[in-house]
């Protein structure tokens, strides 16, 4: 038997994407034919990834159909219609307000976006999600039958080389604070930015924080940051946004970090608490929604937004090898249940499930 997934958009390097690949794999391994269909598909990844538009042209009844649910696109109708045995796996939508005060047009996409998850609550065999806190959300939309699948994460894709500039430009004494992903109001970034200059006023100089991904999806908010981070006395040398990266840059920023800190206020799942511990780097995180349920006991949970006691708390970790290492021990415990052999044979046991 043949089984789809159905994916809105295919970009290299999304975790998402790279997720349904490594799905797709497995089922070719286990004997299934296996396809992925895709609304966008980045150009490097038209050999294995195939148009939308082609999905109803080859779909039979009898095939297992999933959809990866992330944002709201036009497969959430098509999926609903198809009469064989479906499945969904659903990644979290960003609630619309953190977007409302810079963007009404993606505050809509996300109302948009979970209206249409509501709408599923009744139409798949399964639901599954990537943590336990989007598997309570679905079940409040009553959804009748969730489970959680972790995102597959394969690490062998961090054995890249070391990119020689950000190592000659970032290698040095300074404590490097890390927060990867894109620079959006649920991060909280003035919140890192405020910890920051806690740390450089009272504590050392020799500080810097770096936001790593894309940060010109909301101009508003950015110009927000830059503002803010003038205010509180930080200079271009001590705030890096970095934009888009390379693999291999990004390999290297998890390299010269000494804390990765997050103070978001919503996740679905939060890959880069994953990644970090792959890497070694002590983690520092807000306890919000997905956040301790990827950490699983790992890490340093912060329940309250105290900016001065965080900031002395990345100093401590920081310089005090002891409780550094004390750390980094309990997240590679964590990291081991990530493992790709033990999530293939949970997800394996998932579709049996639904195929009877």
């Amino acid at each position: 038997m043949k089984i789809s997934q159905l994916v809105p958009a295919m970009h290299y390097g999304d975790a998402i994407g790279d997720s349904a690949r490594r799905m797709k794999l497995l089922f070719l391994q286990r004997g299934y034919e296996a396809e992925i269909y895709s609304l966008t598909i980045d150009e490097s990844l038209k050999d294995e990834i195939k148009p939308f538009a082609q999905f109803h042209q080859e779909y039979h009844s009898d095939d297992l159909v999933l959809l990866h649910f992330a944002l709201p696109s036009p497969m959430t109708n098509h999926f609903k219609e198809l009469p064989g045995k479906k499945l969904i796996i659903y990644h979290n939508i960003t609630p619309p307000e953190f977007f409302a005060p810079y963007s009404s047009e993606l505050a809509n996409i996300a109302a948009v976006g979970r209206e249409e998850l509501a709408s599923l609550a009744q139409v798949a065999d399964l639901a599954l999600a990537d943590s336990e806190y989007n598997r309570q959300e679905m079940e409040l939309l009553n959804f009748p039958r969730t489970a959680v699948l972790p995102l597959f994460v394969d690490l062998k894709r961090y054995n890249q080389p070391s990119d020689p500039l950000v190592l000659q430009m970032f290698g040095d004494d300074s404590l490097n604070i890390l927060s990867v992903g894109r620079v959006v109001p649920n991060k909280k970034i003035e919140d890192l930015l405020k910890i920051t200059s806690y740390i450089r006023h009272y504590l050392t100089p020799l500080v810097r924080l770096l936001l790593v991904g894309k940060y010109n999806l909301l101009p508003n908010y950015y110009h927000l940051l830059m503002e803010l981070s003038a205010d509180l006395g930080l200079t271009h040398e001590q705030v890096i946004f970095t934009g888009h990266i390379s693999p291999e840059e990004l390999v290297t920023y998890y390299k010269v970090a000494d804390i990765y800190l997050s103070m978001s206020e919503h996740e679905g799942f939060c890959l880069p608490l994953v990644e970090s511990m792959h890497f070694k780097v002590p983690i520092i995180a807000y306890n919000s929604t997905a956040i301790p349920y990827t950490l699983g006991g790992a890490g340093i949970l912060a329940k309250v937004k105290n900016i001065p006691e965080i900031a002395e708390l990345c100093y401590h970790l920081a310089n005090n090898r002891q409780l550094r290492q004390r750390i980094i021990s309990t997240q590679q415990r964590r990291l081991r249940d990530f493992e790709t052999s033990k999530l293939e044979r949970l997800f394996i046991r998932y579709i049996s499930e639904v195929l009877g």
